[in-house]
């Protein structure tokens, strides 16, 4: 059996028309045409595919799969990664805190205009003890006009988990390499 990671060496059927699939690459749930046209269009895997990262949660929430652990997992897997399709789905709006997606979604639109780290190292001979050198750029994208800037290390160890932003650049040393 092959799946799109390559050849299936290892297959465990978790219900009727679903297969739980291994790769020496990589692995996933197989639904067949009837599980599968049991998705909602807007979350269904034309193929049938769901891989083993985030995907898998989304047939184990619908067709209710696997054990209670499994399921708690998948909800909370699918809540996390699919933010829209979830509310979609159960008709709810998810709170801060509740969809790491969402949330990285927010505090991106939050700081579009303002300077976000996209790499930062340190502590180097090159500048004083106790600082980091930080790389932003606006909105924290990658190809934007790129400034670094010297961070205490104890304020840069308290960033936010998408990024650390430079509300104020004239509150840090900017350093040109």
């Amino acid at each position: 059996m092959y799946s799109p990671w390559g050849k299936v060496d290892n297959q465990r059927v978790v219900a009727e028309g679903v297969l739980c699939v291994s790769t020496p690459s990589h692995g996933g749930v197989k639904l067949d045409r009837k599980r599968n046209a049991l998705i909602p269009a807007y979350m269904r895997a034309k193929s049938g595919w769901y891989e083993e990262d985030c995907q898998w949660s989304i047939p184990y929430v619908i067709l209710k799969l696997g054990s209670q652990e499994q399921q708690e997992q998948a909800l909370k897997t699918f809540r996390s990664w699919y933010p829209t399709e979830y509310e979609q789905y159960t008709n709810t709006v998810l709170l801060p805190g509740e969809s790491y997606k969402k949330d990285q979604y927010l505090f991106n639109e939050e700081n579009k205009n303002k300077l976000v780290g996209i790499s930062a190292y340190g502590p180097s001979p090159l500048f004083s003890k106790g600082f980091v050198c930080v790389t932003a750029t606006l909105g924290g994208i990658r190809g934007n006009a790129e400034r670094q800037f010297l961070v205490p290390a104890k304020e840069y160890e308290n960033r936010n988990h998408f990024g650390f932003v430079i509300e104020d650049p004239s509150k840090y040393r900017e350093v040109k390499f």
